[in-house]
Protein backbone atom coordinates (compact mmCIF):
# COMPACT_ATOMS: atom_id res chain seq x y z
CA UNK A 1 0.00 0.00 0.00
CA UNK A 2 1.45 3.30 -0.99
CA UNK A 3 1.70 6.26 0.94
CA UNK A 4 -0.54 9.42 -0.22
CA UNK A 5 1.31 12.04 -1.84
CA UNK A 6 0.92 14.79 0.72
CA UNK A 7 2.65 12.78 3.13
CA UNK A 8 5.62 12.15 0.82
CA UNK A 9 5.58 15.61 0.05
CA UNK A 10 5.53 16.31 4.40
CA UNK A 11 8.54 13.72 4.37
CA UNK A 12 9.93 15.43 1.96
CA UNK A 13 9.73 19.01 3.09
CA UNK A 14 10.62 17.66 6.87
CA UNK A 15 14.09 16.19 5.37
CA UNK A 16 15.24 19.17 3.77
CA UNK A 17 14.49 21.22 6.71
CA UNK A 18 16.34 18.90 8.74
CA UNK A 19 19.50 19.18 6.47
CA UNK A 20 19.42 22.56 6.17
CA UNK A 21 19.21 22.83 10.26
CA UNK A 22 21.98 20.42 10.89
CA UNK A 23 24.81 19.41 8.60
CA UNK A 24 25.72 16.47 10.72
CA UNK A 25 22.37 14.58 8.58
CA UNK A 26 23.89 15.01 5.28
CA UNK A 27 26.06 12.49 5.83
CA UNK A 28 24.84 10.39 8.61
CA UNK A 29 21.50 8.56 7.98
CA UNK A 30 21.32 6.72 11.25
CA UNK A 31 21.37 10.37 12.76
CA UNK A 32 18.96 11.63 10.43
CA UNK A 33 16.36 8.44 10.83
CA UNK A 34 16.49 9.01 14.95
CA UNK A 35 16.14 12.45 14.43
CA UNK A 36 12.67 11.78 12.28
CA UNK A 37 11.69 9.35 14.66
CA UNK A 38 12.05 11.61 17.57
CA UNK A 39 10.69 14.72 16.37
CA UNK A 40 7.05 12.16 15.12
CA UNK A 41 7.15 10.82 18.58
CA UNK A 42 6.76 14.29 20.06
CA UNK A 43 4.27 15.25 17.49
CA UNK A 44 2.13 11.97 19.13
CA UNK A 45 2.85 13.66 22.27
CA UNK A 46 5.33 10.54 22.92
CA UNK A 47 8.42 11.12 25.27
CA UNK A 48 11.24 8.82 23.71
CA UNK A 49 12.32 8.29 27.35
CA UNK A 50 9.27 6.85 28.11
CA UNK A 51 8.72 4.07 25.86
CA UNK A 52 10.15 0.67 25.83
CA UNK A 53 12.04 -0.86 22.34
CA UNK A 54 9.00 -3.38 21.82
CA UNK A 55 6.49 -0.66 22.15
CA UNK A 56 8.60 1.35 19.44
CA UNK A 57 8.97 -1.81 17.38
CA UNK A 58 5.08 -2.40 17.77
CA UNK A 59 5.00 1.38 16.25
CA UNK A 60 6.90 1.00 13.57
CA UNK A 61 5.45 -2.17 12.48
CA UNK A 62 1.94 -0.54 12.48
CA UNK A 63 3.84 2.03 10.44
CA UNK A 64 2.70 5.14 13.55
CA UNK A 65 6.48 5.90 12.31
CA UNK A 66 7.76 6.87 8.78
CA UNK A 67 10.27 4.16 7.61
CA UNK A 68 13.66 3.96 7.31
CA UNK A 69 14.19 3.33 3.76
CA UNK A 70 11.43 6.42 2.94
CA UNK A 71 13.33 8.89 4.94
CA UNK A 72 16.67 8.24 3.40
CA UNK A 73 14.89 7.84 -0.08
CA UNK A 74 13.75 11.54 0.60
CA UNK A 75 17.12 12.65 1.60
CA UNK A 76 18.24 11.25 -1.63
CA UNK A 77 16.05 13.19 -3.85
CA UNK A 78 16.49 16.27 -1.55
CA UNK A 79 20.48 16.17 -1.76
CA UNK A 80 19.84 15.33 -5.87
CA UNK A 81 17.67 18.39 -6.00
CA UNK A 82 19.65 20.73 -4.19
CA UNK A 83 23.34 20.50 -4.53
CA UNK A 84 23.88 22.99 -1.55
CA UNK A 85 22.42 20.12 0.48
CA UNK A 86 24.85 17.70 -0.09
CA UNK A 87 27.36 16.19 2.13
CA UNK A 88 30.52 16.11 2.19
CA UNK A 89 30.58 12.09 1.69
CA UNK A 90 28.05 12.75 -1.41
CA UNK A 91 30.66 12.55 -3.98
CA UNK A 92 32.17 9.77 -2.48
CA UNK A 93 28.30 7.64 -2.86
CA UNK A 94 28.33 9.23 -6.42
CA UNK A 95 31.94 7.55 -6.94
CA UNK A 96 30.68 4.04 -5.25
CA UNK A 97 27.55 3.77 -7.31
CA UNK A 98 29.60 4.33 -10.86
CA UNK A 99 32.00 2.10 -9.92
CA UNK A 100 29.11 -0.50 -8.55
CA UNK A 101 27.89 -0.13 -12.18
CA UNK A 102 30.54 -0.90 -13.67
CA UNK A 103 30.91 -4.19 -12.00
CA UNK A 104 26.94 -5.12 -12.70
CA UNK A 105 27.84 -4.37 -16.44
CA UNK A 106 31.17 -6.34 -16.74
CA UNK A 107 28.73 -9.22 -14.62
CA UNK A 108 26.07 -8.80 -17.04
CA UNK A 109 27.17 -7.49 -20.44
Amino acid sequence: MSKPKNKLSNIYDTVKTLLIAKQDYRDSDNLLVVRMWYDELKLSHINAKDITAIQFMEMYRDEKLTSADTITRARRKVQEENISLRGKSYKERQKKQEEVIQQLKSLYP
